[in-house]
């Protein structure tokens, strides 16, 4: 194996820190192909033919990609999500993807709690009045304490939301699937296990934590927000596309939702007329973008790809198959 490795740098929050983390990438042994971050797609299929590693994730990650960069042999994504690679293209040509989870959950927990508050007590758009000198108008905001939260999704930041709870004294509700359900977890932290209409109803604020399959998407749609309380307050800090946006739009506008806080913005699906509502707090998918979380992904992301490339196998891998008997092995004879 040689001492250093060609590499793509193809994600926004290592753009966001490179300046001063480059030094650490170089001493590790990866040797970055490009300056700028992030790449377009021309210049992604450029480079390629040349890369052993790419971190991820970024738009392009396609199967013209995987087929085009014969010399790759992990792609190490810097989040906890991989809808943005094409997994199949991966794994038929014997590349291993792996993700960065856990660090993650704390970032997101922080920003869907703010989130909540923001929108429970219209504070953007208070601030704003305050701003332009105009005048509030007499409609208040609600308390987020000793209310009922029911989280959609019980895994590392469904888990991170629920234990910031407790000093906000609230009834908390679950639901997700018998896979992902932590028993012990629940019964520590007083969670209450339901199926989704029982949470959707109950709920005076509903937070989804899922990740986009084809089971989950369009879990929330039209009937799902008819169950809600038109005082409840929905959160979506996963992805757009889990929530049917016409349906949104207007259980928002006819007073059949009380609001709406979002991290994920219009290049995620967000419909954009949902933006110029007063009942929404919206930010652009920041809830990985911490400066300590960055750093600690990117370290962790690192320290997985040279797993893969010293010949270990590491432990959050999206396509395990890859590693399936010689399969791996051959398939890469094949590309080089």
């Amino acid at each position: 194996m040689s001492d250093s490795f060609p590499t793509i740098l193809h994600s926004g929050i290592l753009g966001e820190i490179l300046h001063d983390y480059l030094p650490r990438l170089i001493e590790r042994g990866f040797k970055p192909l490009h300056e700028r971050v992030p790449l377009t797609s021309e210049e992604l299929m450029d480079l390629a033919p040349k890369a052993m590693v790419v971190f991820g994730p970024g738009r392009g990650l396609d199967a013209n990609f995987f087929e085009a960069a014969r010399n790759l042999k992990v792609v190490s994504l810097v989040s906890s999500g991989w809808d943005a690679v094409h997994v199949e293209s991966a794994t038929r040509c014997g590349v291993p993807v792996v993700v960065a989870p856990a660090q993650m959950a704390e970032s997101v927990a922080d920003l869907t709690w703010g989130l909540m508050l923001c929108t429970a007590r219209q504070i953007p758009q208070r601030y704003w009045l305050l701003r332009t000198h105009q005048t509030a108008d007499t409609k208040l905001g609600n308390l987020v304490y000793g209310k009922t939260l029911g989280i959609i999704g019980m895994g590392f930041i469904g888990k991170a939301v629920v234990r910031r709870a407790a000093g906000f004294n609230m009834r908390i509700l679950g639901y997700d699937s018998d896979g992902f359900w932590d028993k012990d977890f629940a019964d520590t932290h007083s969670t209450k296990r339901v199926g989704l209409d029982e949470l959707l109803q109950q709920s005076d604020i509903v937070s989804i934590h899922l990740r986009p399959t084809a089971k989950t998407i369009g879990v929330i749609g039209a009937r799902e927000l008819q169950l809600m309380k038109p005082s409840a307050i929905l959160i979506n800090t996963s992805r757009a596309n889990l929530v049917d946006g016409t349906a949104l739009y207007h259980a928002l506008v006819e007073g059949h939702l009380a609001g709406l806080g979002t991290d994920v913005d219009t290049d995620n699906g967000l419909d954009a007329p949902i933006l110029s509502l007063p009942n929404v707090v919206c930010t652009p998918h920041i809830g990985g973008r911490s400066l300590e979380t960055a750093y600690e992904l990117v370290e962790q992301a690192a320290g997985n790809a040279l797993m893969v490339l010293e010949g270990k196998r590491p432990e959050m891998l999206v396509n395990p198959e890859v590693y399936g008997s010689e399969k791996r092995a051959q398939k890469q004879r094949q590309r080089a």
